[in-house]
């Protein structure tokens, strides 16, 4: 019998900062620019413009300013107990663990205002009555002009923000060898996990609710939905769901049909970690926590985003961060210049990605001892994801139902044009469309304003909605020779497939079946390797080495690799 105990911490902590000389610039007095609620110099981007042969146009780079001020912290501990236990022809396995993760996110980025500029504000002038005059050849306008006449396109201003989460998981397993006869042996075993789906632990995190009105909005459906307990909240402590249920079988036999043959086969199931997120958990406050983005951007085309330009500032209200504390109509945000929808879009934490994804595998292998020294197995390998990560849903897209609904169809050439033309022109109006909310921007499309939740832009929620699917004929040839020579060739034949994503169809789900872009359909592997003979002598024979305890002087005896040749096919 034989116990064994672990513990251990690892706590990671790493500065994300500007550079000094940039960190500490005055706006104010280096460049008479206000608005900034920290020193840094201002972020610009959309500067950099490029002639047809690609040479850069404006003599600077495109993008320049802080970047960076962001201080991460990470810590995990994990625990366990693991129990050996060997009973006549059964060898027991009893194991325990369990994991504690926290990431967290001081950042103070974007205070320092975030600028982009674009070629449309220096572009083509409108004609009379605001339309767009004609171009003979090209685009107009050059991002690096519009910020010579210091007319941004977008800015925004950010406050410093903070996030914590955790999340924990515990997991238990027990598994027995048991030679049940001296040609039959089985492997049967059960592990439970349970795994916490991260959470923010200030409840500083809010997400999308397709059914809720939003007060922004008109009391259209659709609105912020906070994690917490109270009114706007999911009256919950976590906006993802806890899967109680992961309990993963395994079994496994091998039976020794005669002298030269055996066979193999198991099946189990098998749980990776909640993906929830992807590489990291969100770095900032979701909307409505306090922390709000104010932002400004172009009312129409050409205009600057700020009434008086750079040289006005920014006129920043800082009530504006927490207005929406807690409100169900906290998006779309409105244009504090303007009074016009920004359109900008909640996260959607779909509550199925606290469900870990899980892998069921099974295989059937057969190994043969043709003749003496030659072994050829042949096995049958295949698993099934399911519950993966995947952005499969497009919630917030315009169907076929809804175009007929309107009576309008993708196959009719005008009602090609009249969706892509803007909901303020005239052509729309006169096919009798109107605006969805009084402070809907009249530029924006027809084709954004028939979507199932006008306020807002593009809704594709990551969620545990993928699968995947391996088969695969798995041949090895084992050859042990003469003079310390073996020879190892292995051939794989494999199809991989998923469906975590749309390539062509997004209302039909079950049609998303694509080949993997990491599937290997054929491989051969072949390596082969010489050993010399157990060296007594010589110059490598005679390597020796002393006992610190006193004991006497020995030699080494052990075989040396000296040749190995791999042939890898694909």
């Amino acid at each position: 019998m034989l116990l064994h105990l672990g513990v251990g911490y690892v706590n990671t902590q790493v500065s994300k900062l500007a550079f000094p000389d940039v960190a500490n610039f005055n706006q104010q007095t280096q460049l008479g620019l206000t608005g900034a609620i920290t020193t840094a110099f201002p972020q610009m981007s959309g500067l950099g413009n490029f002639s047809a042969s690609g040479a850069p146009i404006g003599g600077m780079t495109s993008n320049f300013g802080a970047n960076y001020n962001q201080v991460p912290s990470t810590g995990e501990f994990t625990s366990s107990a693991a129990l050996s236990w060997v009973k006549g022809s059964h060898s027991l396995k009893f194991g325990l663990s369990g994991q504690t993760r926290m990431e967290g996110f001081n950042q103070c980025q974007g205070g320092w205002g975030v600028y982009t500029f674009s070629g449309t504000q220096a572009g083509q002038p409108f004609g009379a009555g605001g339309v767009t005059l004609a171009t003979t050849n090209g685009s107009p306008g050059l991002g690096y002009a519009s910020f010579l006449l210091g007319l941004p396109n977008s800015a925004t201003l950010t406050p410093c923000t903070s996030v914590n989460w955790h999340d924990r998981a515990i997991a238990a397993y027990a598994q027995d060898n048991w030679k049940v006869t001296r040609k039959l042996t089985l492997d049967i075993g059960l592990r439970y996990d349970l795994q916490n789906p991260p959470r923010e632990d200030r409840n500083r995190v809010s997400s999308f609710s397709p059914t809720a009105p939003d007060p922004s909005a008109g009391n259209l459906p659709g609105s912020v939905l906070y994690q917490g307990f109270g009114p706007g909240t999911c009256n919950c402590g976590n906006l993802l769901s806890l899967y109680k249920f992961g309990f993963g079988p395994r079994f496994g036999a091998a039976y020794q049909v005669d002298s030269r043959t055996v066979v193999r086969a198991g099946w189990g199931f098998f749980y990776g970690a909640p993906s929830t997120f992807s590489g990291s958990a969100p770095q900032a406050p979701g909307a409505g926590t306090g922390y709000d983005t104010i932002t400004f951007s172009s009312p129409r085309s050409g205009a600057s985003a700020l009434p008086n330009g750079l040289q006005g500032g920014l006129p920043i209200n800082t009530a504006l961060f927490s207005a929406t504390l807690h409100q169900t109509g906290a998006l779309p945000t409105t244009n504090p210049i303007t009074g016009l929808s920004n359109l900008n879009t909640p996260l959607y934490y779909d509550p199925g990605l606290g469900r870990p994804p899980r892998i069921n595998q099974y295989n059937l292998a057969v190994q043969r001892e043709i003749i003496s020294g030659l072994t050829l197995e042949a096995a049958y390998v295949a698993n099934r994801g399911a519950w993966l990560q995947g952005t499969t849903s497009q919630l917030n897209s315009v169907t076929p139902a809804i175009l007929a609904a309107h009576g309008l169809s993708l196959s009719n050439p005008a009602n090609l044009t009249l969706l892509n033309s803007q909901i303020g022109s005239a052509a729309v109006k006169t096919a009798s469309f109107s605006l969805p909310l009084a402070n809907y921007p009249p530029s924006t499309t027809l084709t954004n304003a028939l979507r199932p939740f006008p306020q807002f832009g593009t809704l594709n929620p990551t969620a545990s909605n993928g699968n995947s699917w391996y088969d695969s004929l798995q041949m090895k040839l084992n050859a042990r020779l003469r003079h310390n020579i073996t020879m190892l060739g292995t051939y794989t034949w494999a199809k991989s497939l998923t469906r975590i994503s749309t390539f062509d169809n997004w209302t039909a789900f079950d049609t998303q079946k694509v080949l993997d872009v990491n599937s290997v359909p054929q491989a051969l592997s072949t390596n082969v390797i010489y050993q010399t003979p157990h060296l007594t002598s010589g110059l490598l024979g005679k390597n020796k080495f002393s006992n610190s305890s006193g004991g006497r002087e020995g030699q080494t005896k052990k075989p040396l690799r000296i040749f190995m040749l791999d042939l890898d096919l694909c």
